[in-house]
């Protein structure tokens, strides 16, 4: 659960970007003073004042903190949106000498118009992210009503218990770095009644990384899904109301990403709903020469259910250039076949020195290649980003 996510703002009810027409951000910090205000405003379909954040929060020792957060404005609907929040976070990396704790607490509440009462979220959750034993638990609570106008929910309506215990011993005399084994777990149940909506168990049965940065991994997933209505999964295939009980395992290989030619093959295979699903991820990158970096990688998913089978194929590509630490341009192409479209993002960055940044943008998220790769979309920005130390 995200209170404020910045990639809402630009982005009608659907997902399709919306022309931003202008907008500032300004962050700061003054002694154990944090603090950070943005504003934006779009061409959205519905008539808004913008979108508004501000974010204050206050140092407690080393690493300890709270703060409160703010948003207005609605990028899902014209329905009027506001949310507050506050947070408390405990930790400390003395435990013991030298180990890592910490323990986070948070609670918020939307304002929605039309709409009243069950429009809370809280939850807390503790970590202890250490090398050899690395633990966490937590519990979140959604309201039915409760709506972050500027950030990101799953869900509404649920409650969620997870937790998850790895171990990563590191031998000594041996070409293995550590290897690591654990469980990971999440219970999603509905808020009214009870019922399970979600289980997830994840088993890592080992995550070997040898000296050379070479790593080996085996791991398995058992899911629940309960579907209180048909999921329309790919074009006119849908998944039936039911419950669905699978099991799903996953091997991967990847060499180390320090080499000039690295690769990564990740084969997942299992049940999945009312079949099974085989998946087979292909990516590889090659350090050309000293400033220039080409990325691949393909993705194919081979689902066979009882509603019907499709393939489902994924391409990427990067072609990056870093001409000197302070300048530097990267591109990112996707093709994917259920829209049969291609995107691509550019992105050029000038580090005039440090809190001084400017960088250029282009984005067309929509080009036909049947079409002679003519963009159907596309978007310039410019952004400068200045910092005024006092």
């Amino acid at each position: 659960m995200i209170p404020f996510f910045s990639r809402r703002i630009g982005l009608d009810s659907s997902g399709d970007p919306v022309t931003i027409k202008y907008g500032g951000k300004f962050t700061g910090k003054a002694g154990n003073w944090n603090f950070g205000f943005l504003h934006i405003k779009d061409d959205n379909a519905w008539e808004n004042p913008g979108y508004t954040v501000g974010r204050v929060s206050y140092n407690i020792g080393k690493q300890s903190s709270i703060g409160i957060i703010g948003t207005n404005g609605n990028a899902f609907s014209d329905a009027g949106n506001s949310l507050a929040g506050i947070d408390l976070k405990l930790g400390s990396s003395e435990l013991k000498g030298n180990k890592n704790i910490n323990c986070t607490l948070y609670g918020m509440k939307s304002f929605t118009t039309g709409l009243r009462g069950n429009d809370l979220s809280f939850g807390t959750e503790l970590n202890f992210p250490n090398d050899f034993l690395n633990f966490r638990l937590g519990y979140m609570q959604i309201g039915d009503n409760f709506i972050p106008g500027l950030g990101f929910i799953p869900r509404t309506g649920i409650r969620d218990v997870y937790g998850g215990l790895t171990l990563g011993p590191r031998p000594k005399n041996s070409p293995i770095l550590q290897a690591k084994t654990g469980a990971d777990y999440s219970f999603i149940t509905d808020l009214k009644g009870g019922d399970l909506l979600t289980a997830e168990v994840n088993l890592k049965y080992f995550e070997i990384t040898y000296l050379s940065g070479d790593i080996v991994s085996f791991s398995s997933q058992y899911q629940f899904e309960k579907l209180d209505e048909p999921f329309a999964i790919f074009k006119s295939i849908s998944i039936p109301v039911d419950n669905y009980y699978f099991w799903r395992h996953t091997l991967m290989v990847t060499s180390a990403k320090r080499r000039n030619l690295w690769a990564l093959a990740k084969l997942g295979f299992g049940t999945f709903y009312s079949g099974k699903r085989t998946d087979l991820l292909v990516q590889t990158g090659y350090k050309i020469c000293v400033p220039v970096y080409l990325g691949l990688d393909a993705e194919h998913r081979w689902v066979d259910l009882k509603e019907g089978d499709f393939v489902t194929r994924i391409y990427r590509a990067n072609l990056n250039f870093l001409f000197s630490p302070s300048i530097s341009w990267s591109n990112f192409v996707q093709y994917d076949n259920k829209t049969e479209k291609i995107g691509w993002q550019s992105r050029f960055q000038w580090i005039i020195k440090p809190g001084k940044e400017v960088f250029l943008t282009f984005n067309s998220p929509i080009i036909d290649p049947l079409d002679r790769f003519t963009p159907e979309a596309y978007e310039a920005r410019v952004k400068v980003k200045y910092t005024i130390r006092f």
